[in-house]
């Protein structure tokens, strides 16, 4: 796990960035499962818990989800659950960790920008924008290719339109749960 000197807990992501941006060295703990493995130590921690960026919102042709949003709230949101057959809701019901599904952000997913994310692809699928703090937006597609910018993500929005959509995960079984004959 990851150590601070000092923990700020702001509640506006304007502060939570400005107070990112003005240390020397400096990370956002949001749902903390990317960082449960890191043993990294630095001069401040910004604690996203009150800065207001969980909601799952309809506005207009749009549905904005924040940064901080549980991805179970994700998966059980009736608005999500209709949204391209459902497929966001089951890749969340997919993700093998337990953990991740349930204490897991949405931030978290878009900004560890993981290959192995079953998540990812379905958003891919669909026209979703990042929403940066003083940055503004970006593509989702154009947010994955680019290097880190040292960004605060405020949370994601998806085009409502009418997406046929497919989707299965698969996990290649262990050795130790194959019951293939010996020598195959």
């Amino acid at each position: 796990m990851i150590t601070s000197t000092t923990t700020l807990v702001p509640d506006s992501p304007a502060a939570a960035y400005d107070a990112y941006r003005q240390a020397a060295s400096a990370v956002f703990l949001a749902g903390t499962q990317g960082l449960k493995y890191r043993k990294e130590h630095y001069e401040l921690a910004v604690d996203l818990s009150k800065a207001g960026l969980s909601y799952i919102e309809e506005e207009g042709d749009e549905i904005d989800i924040g940064a901080m949003t549980p991805l179970w709230q994700i998966k059980i949101s009736p608005v999500i659950q209709k949204l391209a057959g459902g497929a966001v809701s089951r890749a969340i019901s997919d993700i093998a960790d337990k953990d991740i599904q349930r204490y897991g952000t949405l931030g978290g997913v878009i900004s560890g920008k993981g290959a192995f994310s079953v998540l990812l692809p379905i958003l891919l699928s669909l026209h979703v924008d990042v929403l940066l703090q003083d940055k503004g937006r970006m593509s989702l597609e154009d947010y994955l290719q680019c290097p880190p910018m040292g960004e605060l993500v405020t949370g994601i929005s998806i085009a409502r339109e009418e997406v046929y959509t497919a989707y299965k995960a698969y996990r290649r079984p262990s050795r130790s749960s194959c019951h293939c004959p010996v020598g195959q």
